[in-house]
């Protein structure tokens, strides 16, 4: 018996739930190619990156923290769920 407690995971639901919600964010990356060229005029090229980097580390910092702080896990998820709806609005890919 070890003298340590076994560390919290996160659901299997949960797990599932964040890939679900990341994939469509994971679909973007073909398309920022198309917009990074036209924001390359703008000196923004950089942030169609950094939307899918954002997507990634939100869910893993959810996935994370879900053991003991579950209120701030979902708020990253609302908050993941949240941006992807408005750029993909804002983009026309719906």
């Amino acid at each position: 018996m070890s003298p340590w407690p076994r560390p919290q995971r996160a659901p299997w639901w949960f797990t599932l739930l964040l890939i679900i919600i990341v994939l469509p964010g994971m679909a973007f990356i073909p398309q920022a190619s198309a917009i990074l060229e036209d924001a390359r005029w703008l000196g923004t090229s950089y942030v169609g990156w950094l939307y899918p980097v954002y997507i990634l580390l939100s869910a893993v910092i959810a996935w994370v923290c879900y053991p003991q702080r579950r209120t701030i896990a979902w708020i990253l998820v609302a908050l993941i769920v949240i941006t992807m709806a408005g750029l993909f609005v804002t983009i026309g890919l719906v």
